[in-house]
Order: structure tokens, then sequence, then C-alpha cells
């Protein structure tokens, strides 16, 4: 039996991707996959160097661009993780883990991870995330349907208490449409993106809420999601901040 990841989000009870390793544009919803690694791979190029350390996680293999470089691909949920991962990188890439991450634990292990002035970018979804599927499910029954993602603020706040510095962050939203709500749910159970919110229904979903939930999109053609996706950068300091003792005044 594994020992549990301390990374991992106390009611995480699966991994959220079923396809590890696998090529991106070959996997579902490449359609979203691959715009958000684009955009993360133009954000750290102008870092990135020859010769220097760098560690990928993600749910893919780490895209093409980066086969010059001394990158190694990692994932969060990797149960030996937080035991043996190398100390004195020049930079870490977060892509689209977070979300199901004890994220506050996995920025205290990055700042141990890098060196001085070591780079950190991530992406994340965040709580704007499918949030037409969302409403429709409250109108269905009480449950949460929809997974709970961080939200910006969250992110940056716990970068800074990490010790961080130069937190940037920033989001963006994406409009995909679906032919119809079915199409949308098979996406989502094919790639792993699927519930794990701690206060979900803990049985299989009833066919006659599926079929509410149909009803629902019916008059909505084609189905439209929305997909927030925060960017995040920040840096470990150059220096080692030096701790401040202060004598109690003496009587």
């Amino acid at each position: 039996m594994q020992e549990p990841n301390s990374i991992l989000a106390d009611h995480l009870t699966a991994e959220p991707s079923n396809v590890p390793g696998c090529k991106r544009n070959d996997a579902p919803m490449q359609y979203f996959l691959t715009p958000v690694t684009e955009e993360l791979i133009e954000r750290i190029t102008p870092v990135i160097c020859s010769g220097e350390d760098w560690r990928w996680f993600d749910f893919f293999s780490a895209p093409d661009e980066f086969t010059k470089f001394n990158l190694f691909q990692d994932s969060l949920f990797d149960t030996s993780l937080d035991k043996d991962t190398t100390v004195g990188l020049d930079g870490i890439v977060i892509n689209l883990q977070l979300g199901w991450c004890d994220f506050a634990q996995v920025f205290l292990l990055c700042r141990q991870w890098l060196k001085p002035g070591g780079h950190l970018f991530f992406s994340s979804l965040g709580p704007d995330t499918l949030f037409e599927l969302r409403e429709a499910w409250q109108e269905i029954d009480q449950f949460p349907h929809v997974h709970d993602f961080p939200d910006l603020h969250l992110l940056g706040d716990q970068l800074s208490r990490s010790g961080f510095e130069q937190p940037i962050l920033d989001t963006e939203w994406q409009g995909i449409e679906f032919e119809d709500i079915d199409l949308l749910l098979s996406d989502l159970r094919s790639q792993g993106f699927v519930n794990y919110h701690r206060d979900r229904r803990r049985t299989l979903t009833a066919k006659n809420r599926i079929k509410r939930l149909r009803n629902y999109f019916a008059q909505r053609n084609p189905v439209q999601m929305t997909f927030e996706i925060i960017f995040g950068y920040a840096r470990a300091p150059k220096e080692k901040v030096q701790g401040i003792y202060v004598r109690p005044p003496s009587f």
C-alpha cells in the first residue's frame, strides 16, 4: 500500500487525470489544454536558459519546445514527490495540477526545491470554471457537482506567505461551445477532470437527474462553457532572509 501524498488535498480520492504521459494534442480536451500550455510556454521562454535545472509538473509529457533544456517531468500526484525531488532547481513549472492539491503545501515545497532567485510558473483552473454547469445542477439537487477550484487571491496570498517575491497573477476566461451536454460530460470524464468536492454526492448520479440536466440544456444549443485559467509567477528570494531576535527589556 502506497503512503499518502502530503501534497494532495485531503478530500482527493483519486488522481484527476487518467491519461498520464499522453501527448497533449492526442488527449481529450486538447482544444483547451493546448492553448493553456502554449501560453505558459510563451511566458517561460524568455527566462529559461540552457544548462539550468528545471522541473515541469503536468498530467502530460513535457512540451517538445523544451527538449533542448535540462528539464525533467514530474507529477504532483507522485506519492514520493515530497521526499525525493531534487533541491537547487533554477525553475519549476506547474501546469493545471494545483486545483486538486493542497497548494499551500505545494508552494512551501517549491520554496525548498528552488535555489535563491529561482522561478516558479504555474497555470491553474479558477472558480469560474464550468459555472454554467454548476448553476444547472443547482436547479436539480443540493449537492455540488463541479470541483471547487482556488481563486487568484488565495493563490497570490499563499505565494507571499510561502516566502516568494514579486508574485504576479492574472486570469483569462475561455469560452468553449459543445454540441450538447453529453459531449461535455464525456470529455470531462475521459480527461479525468471530474468533481472531487468534499461535499459531493458519494453515489452514482441517478438517470433521472442526468435526464433533468439534459432537459436544462436542451434549449441551449450549442452548450457554452466557461473555463477560467489563472497564470502565476513568483521568484524565490535571491538571499536567505536572516532572522531577527529582539531581546525583551530587563527590569
